[in-house]
């Protein structure tokens, strides 16, 4: 992107650069604060149908559904969530 200084010189900004650098580190911090949260509240363990690395908490009606380090609900986005849904 060019941009012009105080003296109307032109220049390449590497402010969207910067911004990309920026938003990379926020999701890394957010991450690393997500499972600190985690080991906090749920017991880590790994998917036992795709491998990943989980955390199941336990919810006020009992249940312990498995959410990854990102927060969301494993289930989501397990390719082999099929398996683990009850039939019925």
């Amino acid at each position: 992107m060019s941009m012009t200084n105080g003296q109307g010189e032109l220049f390449e900004s590497d402010a969207p650069t910067n911004a990309l650098h920026v938003k990379e580190q926020t999701i890394q911090f957010l991450t690393q604060n997500m499972v600190r949260l985690l080991n906090q509240v749920g017991n880590k363990d790994f998917c036992k149908g795709c491998g990943e690395e989980v955390w199941y908490v336990k919810h006020k009606n009992g249940k312990c559904p498995p959410y990854t380090a990102d927060g969301t609900n494993h289930f989501a986005n397990c390719p082999n969530a099929d398996q683990f849904r009850k039939k019925g």
